[in-house]
């Protein structure tokens, strides 16, 4: 199955050879992977003008400015998100990845993404402005709604990479 989706390279020398660095390297670039498909739905989202009022970096980034007493770089913001969904979000995951439900890392993922989803909605949201399940906008559940969506296929894509990393991490060790 692995040839099949084009990850039987990494059966040679691509994975680090001690299991626990075969873990961190899945971890981190489980993450990574899950935060480049966020940071491209978050981009597609911004084209097709979808919930135009629902924009939680820039309400992240007003939430910094206010904490710095500063300027914040536009791009700060997004690079901050990127850095924490490639390492923290990632290793998170891989910290929880045996106890969460399901068999496969894709199911995983989905559990992963509904607890980051109301952890969202329940604490980010309020603290960033939009108020609970983003209610302080416009779109209402419309935008918490939308982030389930965007929040689920991170953690599909996250969950998918981190099981077929690990599974050959393991192989190799």
């Amino acid at each position: 199955m692995a040839r099949r989706l084009g990850f039987a390279w990494l059966r040679q020398t691509h994975l680090p050879e001690h299991p626990s660095m075969g873990r961190i390297f899945a971890s981190a670039v489980a993450g990574l992977s899950g935060a480049a498909t966020h940071w491209l739905l978050m981009m597609s989202k911004q084209q097709l003008r979808l919930f135009p009022e629902f924009q939680p970096y820039e309400s992240f980034q007003r939430l910094l400015i206010s904490l710095l007493g500063g300027e914040l770089h536009p791009t700060a913001a997004w690079a901050i998100s990127l850095v924490s969904g490639g390492t923290i979000i990632g290793f998170l995951y891989a910290q929880t990845y045996s106890a969460l439900p399901f068999r496969n890392g894709i199911g995983k993922g989905l559990a992963f993404a509904a607890i980051a989803w109301i952890i969202l909605n329940l604490a980010l949201f309020p603290a960033i402005g939009l108020g609970y399940f983003a209610m302080r906008t416009s779109a209402g559940l419309g935008a918490s709604a939308f982030s389930l969506v965007m929040v689920s296929i991170y953690g599909m894509v996250m969950g998918g990479t981190y099981a077929v990393l690990l599974k050959y991490s393991n192989r190799t060790s």
